[in-house]
């Protein structure tokens, strides 16, 4: 049975991986909720430095990063949960595997690492900082380094305050409000194409030290998605937009800088939407 170290194990992405890969006995580092799974064991901790201890009195095959401070607008009052969250842990992570057996390091980036304009803000910033540890480390370790830029991830019970989980939970309402004018993109991957990517990855013989791995599809813009979710689904709800601009990103801006090592999803978004 392999040995997994987790963080984030907690998160959208962290509980398909674990009821996924039931082979697996994962030890899983939680700050607050513990996980109900039969294969995690929990752990807490007072200070990173005994990261070290779990490491060294654990034999694992594979660390899964997934833990991260989300993003906000007001990110400049959080500056210091960005740094310890998205850049110090993972720093105490890499300096624990040193001395470990550890295989492969598989990390949860953001596709907003290729996408948003200088300047960036703190949570994509950070995503980018660590990402740049990750390379270094590889250089002089013996770990298989593996960072996933991901698009804007949805699949089954999504419990996250996102775009796609609150249209499923009010689709059968007469209306449904947006703040954006509905000209945001979304770059969309189901969750079993991430489930399956990493799956594929960890169990190739021949591995790169360090890989950037690009899981997102060409952009929609809010409206057009909006569209074929109530077709799709066979809805009738009237949106009504609001007045917030698109200030992200461009789909010129993803055709030029998103371009190589690009996942080939298997899930369409007709499929995806049905399996809600």
């Amino acid at each position: 049975m392999k040995k997994i170290f987790i963080t984030g194990g907690s998160s959208f992405l962290g509980r398909n991986v674990i009821e996924k890969f039931t082979d697996f006995h994962f030890t899983a580092l939680v700050n607050e909720k513990s996980l109900n799974y039969e294969n995690v064991k929990n752990i807490k901790i007072d200070s990173y430095s005994e990261i070290n201890e779990i490491f060294n009195a654990e034999d694992f095959d594979y660390v899964f990063h997934f833990a991260s401070q989300r993003h906000v607008s007001d990110d400049i009052g959080t500056t210091s949960d960005y740094l310890k969250v998205n850049i110090i842990l993972g720093i105490s992570i890499l300096n624990a595997l040193k001395n470990s057996n550890v295989k492969f390091f598989v990390y949860s980036g953001s596709l907003w690492q290729d996408l948003l304009k200088e300047p960036r803000n703190l949570y994509t910033t950070s995503k980018q900082h660590f990402e740049d540890y990750l390379r270094y480390f590889s250089i002089y370790s013996s770990v298989n380094m593996l960072s996933l830029r991901i698009g804007d991830q949805y699949g089954k019970h999504d419990f996250r305050n996102k775009i796609i989980p609150y249209i499923k939970n009010n689709e059968n309402n007469e209306k449904i409000e947006f703040n954006s004018n509905g000209e945001h993109l979304l770059s969309l991957v189901h969750v079993d194409d991430i489930l399956n990517a990493i799956e594929y990855k960890i169990s190739c013989s021949e591995s790169e030290k360090f890989e950037i791995l690009r899981l997102c599809s060409k952009p929609m813009t809010i409206r057009e998605f909006v569209e074929v979710y109530k077709k799709t689904r066979k809805k009738t709800f009237t949106p009504i937009y609001g007045k917030l601009l698109n200030d992200q990103y461009q789909i010129e801006d993803f055709n030029e800088r998103v371009t190589e090592n690009i996942w080939t999803n298997k899930i369409n978004l007709i499929n995806g939407l049905k399996s809600l």
